[in-house]
């Protein structure tokens, strides 16, 4: 679906390109991520402390199901469209999942009947846009069938904050709360 490049710069860093742009970065030699929006996702299962398993949308190099199983101790299953995005994970960043990896699309994953979560992030990039079917409401709402009651949905999208029409994060984050009674958002950076 893209071209994919893993870059091995100064620093002591791995990066995952796909069709030129940066998908994700980590630490050379302990593949810990180096994306600030990785470091702030990890926090959510704090919100849901007692949470088991996980469902990720868009594998990217596998830092944040990484994370996750490590430091949280979680189940996480992973959802991505791109059968040589998941093998260049496992190849060049140490991807090791402890759950199920799904080839396909997250929307028709989600559609299916299947496995409950306790959280669901949303990843997932075509190069930089976000697929359109994963950010409509349908989709939302497919997404919150599969978590448990109580369960928390986390989103990550690239959006300039203050594009004319106020970019695609407000349009986002609209469709969302028609889906979900509490929505919050925070800026990476503008």
């Amino acid at each position: 679906y893209g071209q994919i490049k893993v870059l091995d710069l100064g620093e002591a860093k791995r990066y995952l390109l796909v069709n030129g742009t940066c998908q994700s970065v980590a630490r050379l030699p302990d593949m810990e991520s180096d994306s600030e929006y990785v470091h702030a996702l990890e926090w959510a299962p704090l919100l849901r402390p007692r949470a088991r398993r996980a469902l990720v949308i868009g594998v990217g190099a596998g830092l944040l199901p990484s994370a996750w199983q490590r430091w949280h101790g979680l189940v996480v299953d992973a959802v991505d469209i791109d059968p040589d995005i998941t093998a260049t994970a496992r190849e060049y960043f140490g991807y090791r999942p402890n759950g199920q990896v799904f080839v396909e699309d997250g929307r028709t994953f989600l559609e299916r009947e299947g496995p409950s979560y306790d959280l669901v992030v949303l990843d997932a990039f075509a190069a930089e846009s976000p697929p359109y079917q994963l950010f409509s409401r349908e989709a939302l709402l497919a997404m919150r069938r599969r978590l448990r009651p109580g369960g928390v949905l986390a989103v990550n999208i690239v959006s300039l904050l203050r594009a004319p029409g106020n970019g695609g994060w407000l349009a986002a984050y609209k469709t969302l709360r028609t889906v979900f009674p509490e929505v919050r958002s925070f800026a990476g950076s503008e």
